[in-house]
């Protein structure tokens, strides 16, 4: 993609304020993905941990269950 916007040789190339704006143009764009990423599965988080705990619950109760079945 670069190799399309710049040329086929743009890294031999010294950089250009193109360049630089274009590096970090990217970088903030990777940065706002991640952010928001983050955003989305921290909100989540306590309902994830909510729901684990409740089916762990269960799954303790039958563990125990088919040990005292083995016993």
């Amino acid at each position: 993609m670069v190799g399309g916007i710049f040329g086929r040789d743009w890294f031999k190339e010294l950089p250009t304020p193109t360049h630089w704006l274009t590096a970090f143009g990217l970088i903030a764009a990777a940065l706002g993905f991640a952010y928001a990423f983050s955003r989305v599965t921290e909100a989540r988080t306590q309902e994830l941990r909510d729901f684990l705990r409740a089916a762990r619950i269960p799954l303790m109760r039958r563990d125990a269950a088919a040990a005292r079945a083995l016993d």
